[in-house]
């Protein structure tokens, strides 16, 4: 029986228990294989008050969740007991409350009214936000008015924003005055969509070249525009950036036709114009990619090196017909990001970590190198990227295509993706042969393979790999580094349960390199000492993506 067919009850149960056995930060940190169990996780940990997203160590991890999900605990937060004494909790519970008088809704659109109000806080990007996560109330208390007039913008109300306009004076509220929960008024109100909104601030003195979260490395003084890029990922819906770019990132065709005009248009040689455009193609949105190109008096070949930067944002987020647009129109398949501030790869890299199979099938039949190395940090081949995420069919894809067996079995055991490594021995694959990437003929496939299993700590591989034969004690000068010794040499944190586990399959402890734990410093506070959660006898079989 699966796990998610057991009785609602039970299956709870059996959630919560995770949460509990494992810990919240790696439970959120998991790639379940069903989106049922997904959401009930997220429920439970929800209604279980598991999650706190001012503890410094779980906000790491929020910084990487997708809005919508962000947005499930900042909503669950605000109806919580610490709703009063958390700035961003009790923000959006006086906005919610607030514009339900306002608008009056009935119950079912008073909730989505709710969660879209979460999910426009979730949806900042401002580095300030987690100073936010943690102020009392007094500091909410001076921007609460600027935060509901926002809130009444994000739900497209256009009678509750002159309602709040009209109750307090331009001391209190502004049509450019930036609410750090939600943006500015003009860009929030693009970002949603809300046309007649836009028009109407702009009509009321709003000025649409504002830039609203502006990061250290936004690089406006660049003359190199093919060097601009977007920073947050996975964004859909961001009032970041100038109210051109909010509206192309959510694909709102009208908003962009009126902020073109000469009027409201950015300068075109502007690097925000540019990301506007890179905006577009993370949406897929080809007819405002049109748009902006025809105000620069513009074609695709006319921008460049900055295809590629489109290209990896299209690749990243899916875009299937954005991809092959900008191939039709010479973009090079095979080009590396500027690094060091990117180091994603090629297109190829990002299309295998994604498991974006029709994309990986594309970049191929364009000419797409799998020989390509990511050299920063960590030297790394598209395979290797597909395989430590587990996913079967981009490595499936890449191995027909003449990738390498040998890379696919490292880098998947290195991600602790047991059902990979099950896969791909079932492939008929010889540990036992010299591994090429080493030059000698003492260590083999299977060898490396194990060694980075045991740096992933994944029990369940390395039971696999040494019962199919691979020593845990190599012998003779050329050996391998031993597993323990690889582990205390090159790794922090060893556990003693790994430990224990390689000496019941009969490795050898080598004092001279001993065990240990090494605590972690959080980077926010010199006085805070966060330990990481790490891998233990519950948890290790988690690590995979199922």
């Amino acid at each position: 029986m699966h796990l998610y067919e057991l009785p609602q009850e039970l299956f709870l149960h059996v959630i919560e228990h995770l949460v509990q056995s494992i810990g919240i930060v790696k439970a959120l940190r998991l790639r379940l294989v069903d989106k049922k169990f997904e959401a009930a996780m997220i429920y439970m940990v929800c209604t279980v008050r598991a999650l706190d997203i001012t503890n410094l160590t779980v906000y790491r991890f929020y910084d990487s969740m997708s809005p919508p999900i962000r947005a499930k605990f900042l909503l669950a937060g605000s109806r919580s007991k610490k709703a009063y004494d958390t700035a961003i909790y009790s923000a959006i519970a006086w906005v919610n409350s607030e514009l339900d008088l306002l608008t009056q809704p009935t119950e079912e659109l008073g909730l989505k009214q709710h969660h879209m109000i979460a999910e426009a806080v979730a949806q900042v990007g401002n580095r300030r936000m987690y100073q936010l996560y943690s102020e009392q109330k007094k500091a909410y208390e001076r921007t609460k008015r600027q935060n509901l007039l926002c809130g009444a913008v994000v739900v497209g109300s256009l009678s509750a924003v002159k309602a709040v306009m009209a109750r307090w004076d331009s001391r209190y509220l502004g049509v450019n005055r930036k609410s750090y929960y939600f943006g500015r008024p003009l860009h929030v109100a693009a970002a949603w969509g809300h046309l007649e909104l836009v028009q109407y601030f702009l009509d009321n003195g709003a000025d649409p070249r504002l830039i609203v979260g502006r990061a250290p490395n936004d690089d406006d003084w660049r003359p190199n525009i093919e060097h601009v890029c977007l920073w947050s990922r996975h964004v859909y819906q961001s009032p970041d950036g100038t109210p051109l770019r909010a509206a192309a990132l959510s694909g709102h065709e009208d908003i962009v036709r009126l902020l073109l005009k000469p009027e409201y248009r950015l300068p075109i040689s502007s690097p925000e114009y540019y990301r506007a455009i890179l905006a577009a193609a993370r949406g897929g949105y080809m007819n405002i990619i049109g748009l902006l190109l025809e105000a620069a008096d513009k074609n695709l070949e006319d921008l460049g090196d900055f295809r590629q930067q489109m290209l990896f944002e299209a690749v990243r987020h899916n875009q299937e017909p954005v991809v092959r647009i900008l191939l039709d129109n010479g973009t090079d398949v095979n080009a590396l990001p500027y690094l060091p501030r990117r180091s994603h790869g090629t297109a190829l890299h990002i299309a295998a970590a994604h498991n974006r199979t029709e994309i990986i099938r594309l970049l191929l039949d364009r000419g797409a190198s799998q020989e390509t190395e990511c050299p920063w940090p960590n030297t790394s081949f598209p395979i290797d990227k597909a395989a430590q995420n587990g996913h079967e069919e981009a490595v499936e894809l890449l191995l027909e295509r003449g990738s390498s067996f040998v890379r696919a079995l490292a880098s998947a055991a290195s991600g602790g993706q047991v059902h990979l490594v099950q896969s791909l021995m079932r492939k008929g694959i010889d540990i036992h042969m010299p591994d090429p990437g080493r030059g000698c003929k003492h260590i083999t496939i299977g060898m490396e393979a194990l060694n980075q299993a045991i740096a992933a700590q994944n029990l369940s591989i390395i039971a696999i790999l040494v019962n199919a034969g691979v020593p845990i004690n190599p012998e003779g000068p050329d050996a391998v580094v031993k597993p323990h010794e690889s582990l205390s040499r090159h790794f922090t944190c060893v556990q003693d349960f790994t430990e224990k586990f390689l000496a019941s399959l009969g490795g050898r402890v080598n004092q001279s390199y001993p065990f240990y734990i090494k605590p972690s410093y959080d980077h926010w506070s010199n006085s805070s000492r966060e330990k990481e959660i790490y891998v233990d006898e519950v948890s290790w079989e988690w690590v995979g993506k199922y």
